[in-house]
């Protein structure tokens, strides 16, 4: 099993901006799913939840995806490699881009992923450890006047990690 401090020096080779930043930078082509998922959540994600470009087959290569069939309303991305399954689905109507990442390093992209969201000055506003095999936290903040969510979800029976990326008008 990968474990995430092992993972964190692989960092290097995936873009590691702001949320504030994640639309403008210069994506880095990732090595692995691992890196592709990073991509996912740290420039793919908050980029479409602001509003920018769906990309297409090329546009996606180098955040380390390709589209795929997706329902109406919805767009779906998997990752270019075939080390494990990474996915992002888009939900343009609600402003919620979500990654998922299955099988060995889902620890570890749990794991990176609140080191993010406390890097980024996100807040723990919700920590769920109550139901065995299930991990769940919620990260808020503001982003450009919006209330900006970084949900993260790892489930050990199928060895899944779900990132979520969520904006919405503040109350």
């Amino acid at each position: 099993m990968l474990r995430r401090g092992a993972m964190l020096s692989l960092l290097a080779l995936a873009p590691l901006a702001s949320f504030e930043s994640a639309s403008a930078q210069a994506v880095q082509s990732p090595q692995n799913n691992f890196h592709a998922a990073v991509n996912g959540m740290v420039s793919l994600c908050p980029a479409l939840v602001r509003g920018g470009p769906v990309p297409d087959a090329v546009a996606a290569a180098p955040f380390g995806f390709r589209p795929i069939t997706s329902p109406a309303g919805e767009h779906r991305f998997e990752s270019l490699f075939h080390d494990g399954i990474v996915q992002v689905h888009f939900e343009p109507a609600a402003h919620i881009c979500t990654t998922h990442y299955s099988g060995q390093g889902f620890h570890a992209v749990a794991g990176v992923a609140r080191d993010m969201a406390v890097e980024n000055h996100f807040t723990r506003i919700l920590h769920d450890d109550a139901r065995p095999g299930i991990l769940g936290d919620v990260f808020q903040r503001t982003v450009a006047n919006l209330r900006a969510r970084y949900i993260v979800g790892e489930f050990t029976a199928s060895q899944d990690a779900s990132v979520a990326y969520i904006e919405r008008t503040n109350p």
